[in-house]
């Protein structure tokens, strides 16, 4: 089912937007990764520290395809 938040958002933006909710406790961690999408970063609570590449520098973040065809994933840890 789809919650209130991503039916307003899908209206909004659509069809610029694939609306996900990604929800986790104090201390998540999200490895270097590259979405094949465009995305809104909402932190409500705590701090969140968010690392931006320019793309010319993939070649070196040792890209691999671990997960689904849209999201490119990196062995590199930069933190």
């Amino acid at each position: 089912s789809v919650s209130p938040l991503e039916e307003r958002l899908e209206r909004r933006f659509r069809p610029h937007l694939t609306p996900h909710l990604w929800i986790g406790p104090g201390g998540s961690h999200t490895n270097l990764h590259n979405d094949d999408e465009d995305n809104i970063l909402i932190e409500l609570a705590g701090l969140k520290r968010v690392v931006l590449f320019p793309p010319w520098v993939r070649q070196w973040m040792r890209p691999n395809t671990k997960y689904d065809s849209g999201t490119e994933c990196c062995d590199l840890d930069v933190l």
